[in-house]
This record gives C-alpha cells, structure tokens and sequence, in this order.
C-alpha cells in the first residue's frame, strides 16, 4: 500500500508539471490579477477632510438639529413680548337679563417679572443648543481623524505596488527554475514540495493585493462619503510632513503639555460641561417656581343683550338699554403652589448635575490615558521608523552591488530578480513604518482634541 500510495503521488506530480510547462501556471493556483499602478495625481489631506465634512449626511443632520435648537430658544424668550388673547360668543338665551346674546373679551398681557420664566427658559434652551453644536463638533473631530486615517492606508496600499509587481516576477522566475532543477533530478521531493509552498503562499500573496487595495479605497469612500476612483492617491509630501511634524511633537513637548490640550479641547469635556450647566439652570428654574409672577394687563369686555322692558331709558322708541362695554388696566400677581412637586425636581436637576460632575471627572482620566499611550506609541513608531531606515540604507547599498555583479555576470537574471524583490520589500517596509508613524501622530492630535496652535 505504501508503494501504491507513492507511485499516485509521483503521477500527480508529473502531470502538475506537465500542466505547468504548458500553461505557465499550476492547476493548483490560478493566475495572478492584473496589476493596476495607482494615478500621479494626489488628493490633499486638506481637500479630502473638507470633502468629508461637506458630503457626510450625519454633519447635515447636526446642522438642521442646531437650527431646530435656534428656534426653540426663540421661542422661549419670546414669552416676554406681549400675549394677546380675543374671545368671542353668539347665541341663543333663555333668560334675557342674565345671559348675553352676544360677547366679546379681549386682554392683552406684558410680563413685567417673573424668575423662573423666559429668561431661565430660554437660558436652559441655549445650553442645550450648545450641546448640540459640542456633539457636531465631536463627530467632526472624528470623522477628520477617520478620513486621515483611511488615506494613510490607501497610500500604504498603493506603495505596495511596485513591491508585489516585483514578487510576482521573482516567484515566476524561481519556480520556473525549480521546476528545471527538479526534472534534472537535482532536488529531492521535500525541497521540491517546499518550493511549491513557497511559490504558493507568494501567489497568495500576489492575489491579494487586489483585495487589500479595494477594501482601502472602500474605506476612503466611506470617509468622504463620495463615489471615488480607483486612482485616486495621496501625495508623498504630506506623510512626510506629518511624520515631521511628530518628530516635533515628541522632541518639543512631553505628555502634560498634550493632556492640558486635551483638557481645553476634547469635545466631551466640553458637552458635559454644557450638560452640567444646563441641569444648574434647570434645578433653579424650578427652585424659582415658588415665586410669583408679575404682569401689566389690560382688558375690554363686550357684552350685547336682548332688549327688555327692565332696561328702558324712557326714549320714545322703546328700546331698553342692552349694550355694554367696560375696560380695565393694572397689575396681574399670579403664584402657584403645587406642593413640594417643584422642590423634588429641583433637586432630581441637582443629582443630575452632580453625576454629570463626576462622569466629567471619569472621563478626564481617561483622557490622561489616551493621550499618554497615544504619545508612547508615536515614541516608538519615530524609534522604529530610525531602524528602518538603516535598514533601507543597507537594503539600497546590496541592490547597488547586486547591479554591478549582474552586469559582469557573477550572478544570474533570477538572483538578480530575487536581490530586486529584497530591495522593494526593504522599501515596502519602510513605507509602512512612515505610515504608521503617520497615523500615530495624528492619533496623538485626534487624543489632543484637534488643538489649533499645534495642528
């Protein structure tokens, strides 16, 4: 059974090469994807957060959000203009002398004080505008971090390209001379199966790119929130002024100087700053219920009657008296007890002011943490971004050597392709580290709460 086994395995085998040679490829393993090199015309950071904050539909939800809160303030202070009211009746009575037939009743009302009135209202309803132009403002900070972010890997992706072209020609060409060295009988079965897993996961990785490189433009479309096209790109020079400017971020300024930044910026400080003022105004509103109301009014009432005989003037007509209108001006107190109603809820505003304090409290050590690991983290992508570069500097040094051998024939087309493919890998790898140092430093300013003075 043993020899059966390895006499199908050695028929497999053969037919696999015979298949290859005559398809240049394995029946195994299809083909790689037609590789598309990336546009020369870059997308700004500027432009695409612009892009981002214009075309997301959440941002204009905010915005309509705020104009609703607007109105609302509006109308609370305008409870201090003048309230008119106009009522009018017609109809039929029974008893003449008591009921009229027709009446009319118009007042007009100023509100001259009242504590827990429009002013209050209106104060409640400004802060709660406030929070929501904190929360728009929050969203922003991260939709900008999201979209640079997400350019930043489009960027590495496209990077990618000239090292995968260089892996898909330095595999082909490695295989094709294994697959010479194995019908010469010069590689035993475990080196040739090792060939072919090697051959096999670089296809993979060939093959993939295609997918890594639509699932990061899927990613910057949905942070611009746009239709975009395949060849859309980034500039060089802008990973690289960030990566400048984070060298600046750790050598000029340490971990406090961020926190404070922070502190002054993040906008959940600043909502729940706004929540807590809100819930102030609230529980004095309804502390102030208590206390009366003063108004300036002013009243005309009309009333029409049947004639009767009661009412004659004596005239010669007959008619009786039946008409009468009477006008009155002065000051309204008007005071309200509901119990203690109002005294829970003033103290229900005050409990949750004092939850809102602590949860500021929470959250401002969390911050702390953020902002330090954020910062540690750019440390060590900048230390790691200097050994790369050493390690390119070598990897440019080999290839420059490499080229001199090919061209005095010391090593052959294939050692050459391979000595290519160590050299874009080198590169690759440098590009990568740029990106996440990139990253990390804008991390370090999206932790920081956007601060102007050091965006």
């Amino acid at each position: 059974m043993k020899q059966i086994a390895t006499l199908v395995c050695s028929l497999l085998l053969i037919t696999t090469l015979r298949i290859y040679n005559k398809n240049c490829t394995s029946i195994l393993i299809p083909p790689p994807p037609i590789l598309v090199a990336p546009s020369s015309h870059p997308l700004t950071m500027k432009q695409a957060i612009k892009i981002a904050l214009t075309h997301r539909h959440s941002q204009r939800g905010y915005d309509l959000l705020i104009k609703a809160a607007k109105n609302n303030e509006r109308s609370k202070i305008s409870e201090y203009l003048p309230q008119i009211s106009l009522e009018s009746r017609v109809g039929k009575v029974n008893r003449t002398f008591l009921l009229p037939e027709r009446s009319a009743f118009l007042e007009a009302k100023q509100l001259l004080l009242s504590f827990a009135g429009p002013i209050m209202q209106y104060r409640i309803a400004r802060q709660e505008t406030c929070i929501t132009i904190d929360r728009k403002h929050l969203e922003q900070d991260a939709i900008r971090f999201e979209t640079e972010k997400s350019l930043l890997e489009l960027w590495d992706k496209q990077e990618k390209y000239n090292f995968i072209r260089s892996l898909d020609k330095s595999k082909t060409n490695i295989f094709n001379k294994n697959i010479h060295e194995n019908r010469l009988g010069l590689s035993d079965k475990n080196i040739w199966l090792t060939n072919v897993a090697k051959w096999s996961t670089s296809t993979a990785d060939v093959e993939q790119y295609s997918d890594e490189l639509q699932t990061a433009l899927i990613a910057v479309e949905r942070s611009l929130a746009i239709p975009i096209s395949h060849e859309i790109n980034i500039s060089h020079s802008t990973v690289e002024k960030y990566i400048k400017k984070g060298t600046y971020a750790i050598s000029e300024y340490d971990t406090d100087f961020y926190y404070q930044q922070a502190l002054q910026n993040r906008k959940e400080l600043l909502t729940l700053d706004d929540l807590i003022i809100r819930e102030h105004y609230i529980a004095n509103s309804f502390a102030r219920q208590y206390i009366p109301e003063i108004y300036l009014f002013g009243q005309i009432n009309f009333f029409k009657f049947k004639p009767n005989e009661r009412l004659q003037t004596g005239s010669e007509t007959g008619r009786g008296l039946n008409r009468f209108i009477d006008m009155r001006i002065g000051l309204e107190f008007d005071w309200k007890f509901d119990g203690l109603g109002n005294l829970f809820n003033s103290e229900s505003a005050l409990d949750s002011q004092a939850a809102f304090e602590a949860s500021r409290i929470d959250t401002a050590h969390q911050i702390k943490k953020d902002v330090e690991t954020s910062y540690n983290t750019l440390a060590q992508s900048l230390k790691q971004l200097t050994a790369q570069k050493k390690s390119f500097k070598q990897a440019d040094n080999e290839i420059l050597l490499k080229r001199k051998e090919y061209e005095l024939g010391l090593i052959s087309k294939v050692e050459m392709t391979e000595a290519e493919k160590n050299w874009q890998k080198a590169h690759y790898d440098l590009v990568t580290v740029k990106k996440d140092t990139a990253i990390n430093y804008r991390d370090l300013i999206y932790k920081s709460g956007y601060p102007e003075k050091i965006t």
